[in-house]
């Protein structure tokens, strides 16, 4: 049989497509694979084209370093900032890329446990990371990683971020919800929600859209009615940036989502325009079981169970962090 052979260009388009899990696989095959794998013209193709996924870290199984308590976790670029507590009240943050097992952790010695992170870039060589201490009204920016330095800035702050923490890094820039409206760095309002969900009771869960938009996810906690609301914006570098009702679906059958009693539910708009919702779902007196569902308009398309139920006191509850991930070939900044 004749060899097959193929263009290498034709090759690279063929990678560039495939899920991390093979270019990983394929990285050693060849100097020019290996080559292909560490050009940052293709990382970045090869991620402007993955699916968004789910991930979700318990408190056993976040191997960075072990920890007593992980916060947070922001997304950018297949990295993760991660926030986490040892000790009683030492703060820990590191820049995490879980596909390729590298990590850098950042001098956060002076720094509280009740300080708001975020994390993004002005281009794709300098990713900055940004603090903010709320009790002392102070602002930093890491951005030299190889000086390690914290550089302090002057800004105002007269918002209050939701409770726990939402937050989506978009195109390098980041965004909160705050109390009624969305907020973004250097701390401007872009919207309004309406008032109803000023309440902290409510579960309301906040992510990225089509790469220049936000949406929003609300269940009102009680609702008999199981109603759940989706709402999007329009591209946020428009001049006036909007909420639309995207859907609301009202079953007997949708999940209760507690808020009080689990972490908020995670979701993204899938490219069929239903939603993927990775949440708990009560499925009892102080029992819930992570569920993932596929949500259209008027209708649940797809429901599978994700694990065992659990109780409300289990110690794995309180720790897990979910989110919306892209995995990644891009490296941990130096």
């Amino acid at each position: 049989m004749a060899d097959c052979w193929l263009p290498f260009e034709i090759v690279e388009e063929i990678i560039s497509r495939a899920p991390i899990e093979s270019v990983i696989r394929c990285k050693p095959t060849s100097k020019q694979c290996y080559a292909l794998c560490n050009d940052k013209r293709f990382i970045y193709n090869h991620l402007n084209l993955s699916q968004e996924r789910f991930m979700r870290i318990y408190s056993d199984n976040f191997n960075c370093v072990p920890c007593t308590r992980l916060l947070s976790v922001i997304h950018c670029d297949g990295l993760l900032l991660c926030k986490w507590i040892t000790g009683l009240r030492n703060v820990n943050v590191a820049v995490w890329n879980p596909v390729l097992g590298q990590v850098k952790f950042v001098d956060t010695s002076s720094h509280s446990a009740l300080n708001i992170y975020g994390f993004g870039y002005d281009d794709k060589d300098s990713y900055k990371i940004l603090r903010i201490s709320v009790r002392h009204n102070e602002f930093e920016i890491y951005d030299d990683f190889k000086s390690k330095l914290w550089r302090a800035f002057s800004a105002t702050m007269d918002w209050y971020v939701y409770t726990p923490e939402q937050e989506v890094s978009m195109n390098g820039i980041m965004y909160w919800l705050a109390l009624t409206k969305v907020l973004i760095f250097p701390f401007k309002p872009i919207c309004l929600f309406p008032l109803e969900w000023s309440t902290i009771d409510d579960s309301v869960a906040f992510s990225a859209f089509r790469g220049d938009r936000l949406s929003l996810f609300h269940q009102l906690f009680g609702d008999e009615t199981r109603e759940i609301e989706v709402w999007v914006t329009n591209k946020v570098t428009d001049g006036v940036v909007t909420l639309s009702k995207y859907f609301n679906v009202a079953r007997p059958d949708l999940p209760i989502l507690n808020p009080h009693f689990m972490r908020v539910p995670t979701f993204f708009i899938h490219k069929t325009n239903s939603i993927m919702l990775w949440c708990d779902k009560v499925v009892g007196e102080g029992y819930a079981c992570t569920s993932l569902y596929e949500i259209g308009r008027g209708e649940i398309k797809k429901q599978v169970e994700t694990g065992q139920p659990f109780s409300g006191e289990d110690e794995r509850n309180h720790f897990v962090i979910s989110f919306v991930y892209v995995p990644s070939l891009v490296p941990v900044p130096e």
